[in-house]
């Protein structure tokens, strides 16, 4: 244990190049075609054991289902409500839109005048 009571040792120093992790080797093109051989042989096989489910609505790799998001709502379950929920942002913004519509009213009395 060093002064400090941390079992590791000193922290390292900035002139110390050694790399934490030694240097990693990109698989060569074979390399790679046999991994996604054996990963597809290793799927297939847990597909068969029903590890995997055959269809999702999420997975694109699968054969797709309807989902729920797909369905259409009922137009009659709609309500106007929902479409007309507006809100102003702080009091600023309250009264700059009073001013506005104010004004908008005073041109309005001009204009028929």
């Amino acid at each position: 244990m060093d002064i400090y009571g941390d079992q590791f040792g000193p922290f390292l120093s900035p002139d110390d190049k050694e790399p934490f992790y030694p240097p990693v080797v990109e698989p060569t093109a074979s390399k790679k075609r046999k991994r996604e051989e054996e990963l597809e042989k290793d799927k297939e096989e847990k597909i068969k054991e029903g590890f995997y489910q055959s269809r999702s609505d999420e997975d694109d790799t699968l054969e797709p289902i309807k989902s729920l998001k797909d369905e259409e709502t009922d137009p009659a379950d709609k309500t106007n409500e929902s479409k007309r929920i507006t809100t102003m942002k702080n009091t600023s913004h309250r009264a700059t839109q009073s001013r506005k519509l104010k004004s908008h009213a005073d041109d309005e009395k001009e204009n028929e005048k």
